[in-house]
């Protein structure tokens, strides 16, 4: 009788210790859940923050545009509607989070240049911007 109350009691260790454990594992669970759930709603309040910018910066851009159809702007006005346009293609190249023909393309440039440092001028080659050999 007393092996099995020592087993018992040596089981009901264990099984705590178990639970401690699990505890502690829900926890990190938890913690791991309120940072990703952080990192969402920052991401949520960023995206928001760009497609504001981005309706704002497309309604100028529109309202320019159809100034510039029906004949109301001048010069200044063009280059401020080309500068919009522009302006957020740059922003957007300077992100980390390049789309794919940008980086695509960079890592062109990036291959062309390193090919260039090889190239003595004994070589005479000429590259145009694109990379591409140019012929004379």
């Amino acid at each position: 009788c007393k092996a099995s109350t020592r087993t018992a009691k040596a089981n009901k260790s264990v099984s705590r210790k178990f639970d401690f454990t699990s505890l502690f594992a829900e926890e990190e669970k938890a913690a791991e859940l309120n940072k990703i759930e952080e990192m969402e709603a920052l991401f949520e309040t960023e995206s928001n923050k760009l497609n504001s910018e981005d309706e704002k910066l497309t309604s100028r851009r529109n309202e320019t545009l159809s100034q510039l159809l029906n004949g109301q702007s001048n010069a200044s006005e063009l280059l401020e509607y080309y500068y919009s346009c522009t302006e957020r293609f740059i922003h957007d190249y300077d992100q980390p989070a390049q789309p794919d023909f940008i980086r695509v393309r960079d890592d062109r440039r990036t291959e062309t240049l390193s090919n260039l440092s090889r190239t003595t001028l004994m070589d005479e080659i000429d590259y145009d911007l694109d990379g591409m050999k140019v012929d004379e």
